[in-house]
């Protein structure tokens, strides 16, 4: 349902900036939130509880955590490519990056 062409342009490719080009209607009704938890009587009883805590676990991680782009030996920021794998979940590939607690 994610991934049908007449839907979403390009479907395959990661591009989550793709509901920003939206107008607001058209992004609520292409809002993928509406059926990866289910829908109708087999809605997912704990989609609010897991919406929920998603949300809490990154919004205390960066509260905490300052988290940015790794440096090289001299000083220069390291860019990490964007690979990510293919397959049932898709994740990002191994990249390096600097997670220091907040002074």
């Amino acid at each position: 349902m994610a991934r049908d062409p007449t839907i979403y342009t390009d479907p395959k490719t990661f591009r989550p900036e793709r509901f920003m080009e939206m107008d607001p209607e058209e992004a609520e009704l292409k809002d993928p939130r509406q059926f990866v938890f289910g829908f109708g009587r087999r809605v997912c009883p704990g989609r609010n509880f897991a919406d929920a805590n998603v949300w809490l676990a990154i919004a205390c991680i960066t509260a905490v955590f300052d988290i940015r782009k790794s440096r090289d030996a001299d000083g220069a920021e390291i860019t990490p490519e964007a690979y990510f794998s293919s397959g049932f979940v898709s994740h990002p590939h191994a990249f390096v990056c600097d997670i220091l607690p907040r002074p």
